[in-house]
């Protein structure tokens, strides 16, 4: 499958004739094996969204810059950030998750407030997935709250930790451009 900043990496890493531990050894890694993994975890698109100072680090080694590795993050974000059909879990203990029945082609506003019915009803939490990384939590008393953290359930998680350093940078960046979160 790979990622925006994996394709980024490896095709920088290919043009300039690098091996896996060449590029590690750019890098500053003494241990070799741990930042192959490192890398070849981002190649992959095992973490879409690295860490900044492995984005920084592998950067400067396959000579990338800031903007290059901002254009593929935020690639991966408008893509990761498409809508999907809603889907919602209600929570039974930490980590314990079971499917809520939706209506049939509910919209998003509509999953959210039958997922506000059966929390209140039920007096548990649920939550209304929107994108493979956003959705809807709501709580009991009716509170809910749109957010990036995705729990891990049935529905996979998210697909990579979204960091508050890159949320801030890449939201910044979208709001300046024609590309809307969720756009296809």
């Amino acid at each position: 499958m790979g990622t925006a900043i994996g394709r980024l990496f490896r095709l920088a890493r290919t043009a300039l004739g690098l091996s896996l531990g060449e590029t590690v050894k750019r890098a500053g890694y003494a241990n070799v094996s741990k930042g192959a993994n490192k890398l070849l975890r981002i190649e992959r698109g095992v973490d879409p969204f690295p860490a900044k100072h492995l984005l920084e680090r592998f950067g400067k080694a396959l000579a990338l810059t800031e903007e290059q590795s901002m254009t593929a993050l935020c690639e991966e974000f408008c893509e990761l950030d498409k809508p999907i059909k809603p889907e919602a879990i209600v929570r039974l203990m930490p980590a314990v998750y079971v499917p809520v029945a939706l209506p049939d082609g509910a919209s998003p506003d509509e999953a959210v407030r039958a997922a506000k019915q059966h929390s209140t009803i039920t007096g548990r939490k649920v939550f209304v997935r929107l994108s493979r990384i956003r959705g809807v939590y709501v709580q009991p008393d009716g509170i809910s709250f749109e957010s990036y953290d995705i729990p891990w359930s049935s529905l996979g998680g998210a697909p990579g930790t979204l960091r508050p350093w890159l949320w801030e940078r890449v939201t910044k960046r979208l709001s300046g451009t024609s590309i809307e979160r969720g756009a296809s």
